[in-house]
């Protein structure tokens, strides 16, 4: 999508009082709105802080609009204020929980199996309630769970109590 044209129009009367006739020179025997559209049409994505580095480094004599978004393109990345750190720690026992969870469980498991129990696991301490993705979630894999892992995932999804090829979605 071309710049705005309110941009352009911004633009060229900066680039005017900057380098005065010198700019419109360059356009001398131009329609003017066709030139305006090619400038839209080659700043296409330009963001307003590329312009206004731009407009701050611009170089001696008037450009076009192609040196113009070279010039766009140069301007440093916008600086993003980071995120201050957590003001609380983690819970040391919580954490020594989950520790233990995650040692506890078969390093034989295939990933499905991990990724049902840890599922299951989740549902369980929040009271047996379910979000739309985990149920999604272990309706796909109900081929790859083991007939224990789906036999407690169908306590939540009475489907999957079906044989394993009937019950996927």
């Amino acid at each position: 999508m071309p710049m705005p044209g309110s941009w352009v129009e911004h633009l060229f009367a900066k680039l005017t009082v900057r380098y005065g006739a010198a700019f419109m020179r360059q356009y001398d025997g131009l329609d003017i709105a066709i030139v305006k559209g090619d400038w839209a049409e080659v700043l296409d994505g330009v963001k307003g802080d590329s312009l206004s580095y731009a407009l701050r480094y611009l170089p001696e004599r008037p450009p076009n609009a192609i040196q113009m978004r070279d010039i766009c393109r140069r301007a440093p990345p916008p600086t993003v204020a980071a995120l201050p750190a957590p003001v609380e720690k983690a819970d040391p026992g919580r954490v020594a929980a989950a520790m233990a969870r995650v040692r506890s469980d078969d390093p034989g498991l295939s990933p499905a199996e991990r990724c049902a129990r840890s599922i299951l696991r989740i549902v369980a301490d929040r009271g047996g309630r379910m979000s739309i993705p985990q149920r999604q979630q272990l309706e796909a894999m109900a081929r790859l769970m083991t007939p224990q892992t789906r036999a407690l995932a169908a306590q939540y999804i009475p489907r999957l109590a079906e044989h394993p090829s009937e019950a996927a979605v």
